[in-house]
Order: structure tokens, then sequence, then C-alpha cells
């Protein structure tokens, strides 16, 4: 689901809130023409967007990322066009850090609303997000930042909202912004939320995702002391994990043993505990990682106290994990990854063993999806 996230370094951070009491009829009419004077000056600010110059808009910026933590006002907002004027203010100054920060932050408020999803991608408020991410590569408060608007612009977004975010570049942006960033947990944790939303329920973007699994598996072994960082790879590798082609991805590039340690390290973590045993039940349907599994000396241990910890959530997944592992053979373990350059060019027809060892491709195994992966990998 989205959340909302506000930079103190440029935004005043919100007052906390108190529980309200029974208000008198004039009070009431107080609060009333207070909320009429707020929506009068968020549509004021909206409609002077369009005309503004850089120091003026950052300040309008500044009062909105506050104004659209309101679910009211987000709708005031939108009805005002207010969609419309600030992708273009982020268009027309999109090499001010301030600007590009004060953008991302209101479009992932925006984007909280479902309403307000399909309607931000009509405007090109990927193309925003993406041009501001991609001006500004090496600050990683915007790279967070966009990263974050992105994955909630594909949170419960349709399939065709989602292959429209990875075809303005928003999968490709997200990739970049955490190989460059690799050593900040933030960025690695928003840039995997971005990925996992994106891939669920989008075959298209599954396949497309399924390139970059080597940056999911480098962002959990470089941060496994980060438990959103191992929750949210646990759970892109699931969502990745559906498909049999994908299997073989992320078992030859070293998913399993990412996977099973999150659920040793976190073993009290619920979350991380479900999504990496969904992942790892997904993945042992491929003989491939089925023996990767087996080889993991401890992963039973863990598999067991998740299923006692929480029955609920984690009982199925484990269970059927461990039924499957008697069944794991060694012959599936030797398989070369990335593929051989000679057989991925093949057309298919041979029959002759590509790397050596039990277990490894020949042509015929090789699907055209697993030839465009394993090439992505390679590079």
């Amino acid at each position: 689901g989205g959340f909302i996230l506000w930079d103190t370094t440029t935004f005043a951070q919100p007052q906390s809130q108190s529980q309200s009491q029974p208000q008198s009829k004039s009070g009431q009419s107080k609060s009333s023409s207070t909320m009429s004077d707020s929506r009068r000056r968020l549509v004021r600010d909206v409609r002077a967007l369009s005309e503004s110059d850089e120091d003026l808009t950052v300040a309008i910026l500044s009062r909105l990322v506050q104004a659209t933590r309101s679910s009211s006002a987000r709708t005031d907002f939108v009805d005002a066009a207010g969609i419309t004027s600030l992708v273009g203010s982020m268009v027309r100054y999109r090499r001010s850090v301030k600007v590009v920060e004060g953008g991302c932050i209101i479009l992932q408020n925006l984007a909280v609303d479902p309403t307000h999803r399909r309607l931000l991608v009509k405007a090109t408020a990927v193309k925003a997000i993406v041009g501001g991410m991609k001006e500004h590569p090496a600050d990683a408060s915007i790279q967070e930042l966009g990263c974050a608007a992105l994955r909630n612009l594909g949170s419960g977004a349709d399939a065709a909202t989602k292959a429209s975010i990875s075809a303005g570049g928003g999968i490709l942006v997200v990739v970049h912004a955490m190989r460059r960033h690799g050593g900040s947990a933030a960025v690695q944790e928003q840039g995997l939320r971005a990925l996992r939303n994106l891939a669920k329920d989008s075959s298209g973007n599954k396949v497309a995702i399924a390139g970059t699994v080597p940056v999911i598996i480098e962002a959990m072994g470089q941060h496994g002391t980060a438990e959103a960082v191992q929750r949210e790879g646990c759970a892109t590798l699931r969502n990745l994990s559906v498909s049999a082609d994908n299997q073989v991805a992320i078992a030859a590039c070293g998913g399993v043993p990412a996977i099973a340690a999150a659920l040793t390290n976190f073993a009290k973590a619920e979350k991380v505990q479900v999504q990496g045993a969904g992942a790892l039940f997904n993945l042992s349907f491929s003989p491939m990682a089925l023996a990767s599994l087996k080889k993991e000396k401890r992963l039973k241990k863990a598999l067991r106290a998740a299923a006692k910890r929480f029955p609920d959530s984690c009982e199925k997944y484990c269970d059927g994990i461990l039924d499957r592992l008697p069944y794991a053979t060694t012959d599936a373990q030797a398989t070369q990854w990335p593929i051989p350059i000679d057989t991925a060019r093949s057309g298919g027809r041979s029959s002759k063993k590509s790397g050596s060892g039990e277990g490894a491709f020949t042509d015929d195994d090789v699907s055209p999806t697993l030839k465009v992966l394993s090439h992505i990998h390679r590079l």
C-alpha cells in the first residue's frame, strides 16, 4: 500500500495530531470556515504554479507537501487541475533539487488514493519523476523519493497502468538508483518496494524486472542487518518466482541462499518470514532451486521455527517446502549462469551440452525468456 514521506531538510514535519474533542456550534462554524480558507489557499497555490519562478515554486510546493497529507486536500488538488501544473513545474525546473524533491513527495502523497493513480500516469507524472531522477543521479534523497513515488503509483494499479510506468522508464530508473546508491539502505528499500509493486499481477513487468534479479540479491547481501531491505527483497523475489523461467534465474543468481539468510537472521519478524517462505515455496517447484534449497544446512530448522511461530501465515509454505526437499536431485546443481553465449545464440536445435558437468543447460532447455534474462544479467 501507499505511504507518505517528507524530507525534513527541505520541508517542515507535520505536527502531531491529538484526538479531537466535541465542538460547539461556534467551533464547528469556525472549523468550516478554516477548511474553506485552506481550500481557497490550496486552489490559489495550484493556479500560481504554472506562472511561478523557481523560488516561488519551491515555496508553493512546501505548502502543498503538507496540504496533500490530507485526503480531502488531495481531492481538491486534483479537482483544481493540480496534477498538470505540478508536472509542468517539475519539468520546467527539473534542475532544482528542491522542486524535484517537493514534486516527488506530492506525487507520492497523491498516489496513495487509488482513484488518482491512473490520472497521474495519464498526466505523464512518470516522465516527471524519471526526468528528475535522471537529472540528479548522485542525489540519494531524490533517488529515494523518486523510487517511493513510483512505488505508490504501482501499488494496486492495474496491469495497463503498470505497463505504462515500465514503458516510461520507471523500472530502469529504479535499477540505476539502486546500483548507484548501493550503500543506502533507504534507496534500496524504496527501490525494492517499487519493483515489488510493479511486478505483482503484471506478466510483462515480471519479465522486465526479472532482469534485475542480481541487483535485488546484491541489495539483500549488502544490507543483511536491515529488516526492511530483507523483507522487500524477499517479497520482490516472491512476486517474480511465480514464473518457471524466473525461478531458474533467481536460483542461478544466488537467490536461495539470500532468502535463507533472511529467514535465519530475522526469525521473529513475521513479514520477513512469510515473504521469504512464500518465495522459497514458489522456487521449490524448480528442480534447480530445490537442489539449492537442500544445500542450505540451517534452512530446515528455520522453516520449522517459522511454521511454529507463525502458523497462520507461514505454516503452509514451510510444510510444502519441507515435503518437497526429499525429492531434490543433485544432477540439477551444475547449471552455468549466465548461459554460455553459444547456447544463448543458438536456435535451440542442438542437443549438445553447453556447460561442463551434470545438469548443464542443453540448447533445447533454454527458453527465449531465459536467453533474454541471461543476456541482461551478463551486462
